[in-house]
């Protein structure tokens, strides 16, 4: 090294980076460890755990709370719906505070417990559910990251491999695919020694001789829940089988999604569940700035318990900080007095915050300017073809219990609804309103789409119902369960009486009573015609 004439020397630094590089794989050793080097410096990095809000600003991981509660354990019998179910819009929105000894925290996560049968056992075989915009992705990005620079689990297990479930479906067609191959696709492509080293951390992985072994978090069981259909001892419902089989594991799925046959029992199943209020302070005090507007925002929501329970839902939360100045801020000497007494009231202001923010990147012709000044009246007649795609794709999947749009669904959509200046996907692309299952760097026909929420699709229904029932106009809408493109007609009434009592529906009925407005005395004289349950709570 003494030949170069200085440190700042081209060559030097060359040399110095391969040195570098060479200790690093010398150090590393085995497999394992050449992986656990390779995932933090390739995978696992800073952009790729990244957090971002609505906004578009980062949000710091140390901010992102994941508030997990028991549900079932193993050996315990489910409890039945009736022992669940709760008519708050609290409880149905999963945001009510749990028991203390149903609380899980994540560093605990693997703790030791007692089971219904009355032994202690360690858990290591977990399923975790939950509904879109409570915190899924950020878990898995959160226990990643924790991994990586703090000493979360570091002495329970080797490795932590972080298996996004939907990649599976990209996986070459024309080959069975295998752990191997999965370990080269989602990692390992870009080593030269890609083939190879894929196999034998395939082989170290699978061996006995790991005392601790690898941590599987496999992330979105409801995105491959199709090809679960079909034969599980082949090809790719065999791979998932084996994935899931796995004796280390972290499962993580929409409530809908169910574990198939011939999958070992799960230890310990919990739910996600909202922010709890203290945790709510804490974040308005980490990404709103000024002082006064952190003030101002905690006493409006001591104002309104309603927005108190909504905002405990980490989208919502972040919805109303990015809408603030728009649509809620009531403080002494703001231009805006709403009055949003009711939760209709609240997503409709959220709404117009959120296409204001939209208008620029769907090529409208309209200046910043010219969007700030806007009336809600003529922002909805602007976007009106992107509202009837929302409503239309928010109703037939709620009519078909589905939330997320693959590409049939959305090749169904865009006959009956297609946008006027852009490609279908292209508007999702630039609506708040949904988002992809993957990062915008993977994005492809494969990638399904959802709601912020399940709120929020609940919500451009109930704008759905509402509209056609003013107008007194049949629904229509795609069964997607039906494999039929073709839409499909009911009147409104009729719905009504089919769906009054169909429990998916009871947020969309609180929301299309809310849109109603003074028309709302129809929709009510409706409910009171047969069929009734009046032996029953539900009517």
């Amino acid at each position: 090294m003494n030949k170069f004439g200085s440190p700042r020397d081209e060559d030097y630094l060359v040399v110095v980076g391969k040195i570098q590089q060479f200790l690093r794989e010398i150090r590393a050793g085995d497999p394992i460890r050449k992986a656990n080097v390779w995932l933090r410096e390739n995978h696992y990095t800073d952009e790729a755990l990244k957090i971002e809000r609505l906004s578009g600003e980062l949000l710091p991981i140390a901010q992102c709370y994941i508030n997990l509660a028991i549900v079932q354990q193993a050996n315990e019998e489910p409890k039945k719906e009736s022992e669940v179910s709760s008519f708050t819009l609290s409880s149905r929105l999963k945001v009510e505070t749990p028991r203390q000894e149903l609380q899980v925290k994540l560093p605990a996560l693997f703790d030791s417990r007692k089971m219904t049968d009355g032994h202690t056992r360690d858990t290591r075989r977990i399923l975790i559910r939950g509904r879109a915009g409570v915190g899924k992705s950020t878990l898995c990005k959160k226990v990643v990251h924790d991994y990586v620079h703090g000493d979360l689990w570091n002495g329970l297990f080797d490795l932590v491999l972080w298996i996004p479930l939907r990649e599976l479906k990209q996986l070459a067609p024309f080959s069975p695919p295998n752990f191997s191959e999965l370990l080269r696709h989602l990692y390992f492509a870009e080593r030269p020694d890609c083939v190879r080293f894929s196999q034998e951390l395939k082989e170290e992985i699978n061996s006995a001789h790991r005392s601790r072994g690898t941590l599987f978090i496999l992330d979105g069981l409801d995105e491959v829940a199709e090809l679960l259909g079909s034969d599980t001892r082949v090809g790719m419902p065999k791979l998932i089988v084996d994935l899931l089989n796995r004796p280390n594991v972290v499962i993580t799925s929409r409530p809908h999604a169910n574990l198939p046959p011939g999958i070992k029992p799960v230890d310990l199943e919990l739910e996600t569940i909202g922010f709890y209020p203290d945790q709510v302070q804490k974040y308005l005090e980490s990404v709103v700035k000024d002082p006064s507007r952190v003030r101002n925002i905690q006493a409006y929501l001591s104002r309104n318990p309603l927005v108190q329970d909504l905002v405990r839902i980490p989208i919502q939360l972040d919805a109303v900080c990015f809408t603030w100045d728009e649509a809620f801020d009531d403080s002494p000497g703001s231009t805006r007095k709403p009055k949003l007494e009711t939760m209709t009231a609240v997503y409709q202001a959220i709404e117009v915050g959120l296409w204001k923010k939209d208008m620029l990147r769907l090529e409208k012709g309209w200046t910043q300017h010219r969007i700030n000044k806007a009336f809600k009246s003529k922002l909805t007649e602007k976007s009106e073809r992107e509202r009837n795609i929302l409503e239309f794709l928010a109703f037939s999947g709620m009519y078909s219990d589905t939330i997320d749009f693959q590409l049939d669904h959305r090749e169904a959509v865009d006959q009956q609804c297609p946008p006027d200046n852009l490609l279908f996907d292209e508007v999702l692309d630039r609506l708040s309103f949904v988002r992809t299952s993957g990062p915008s760097t993977t994005r492809g026909n494969h990638q399904s789409y959802h709601f912020l929420h399940l709120t929020f699709q609940e919500y451009f229904a109930a704008q759905y119902i509402a509209r056609h029932w003013k107008d007194d106009r049949p629904l229509e809408y795609v069964d997607f369960g039906s494999g039929k493109s073709k839409p499909s007609k009911i009147r409104p009434s009729q719905f009504l009486r089919q769906h009054k009592y169909t429990a998916r529906y009871d947020i969309v009925w609180r929301f299309t009573a809310g849109l109603l407005g003074d028309e709302v005395s129809g929709l009510f004289n409706a409910i009171e015609q047969k069929p009734l349950d009046l032996l029953g709570p539900t009517h």
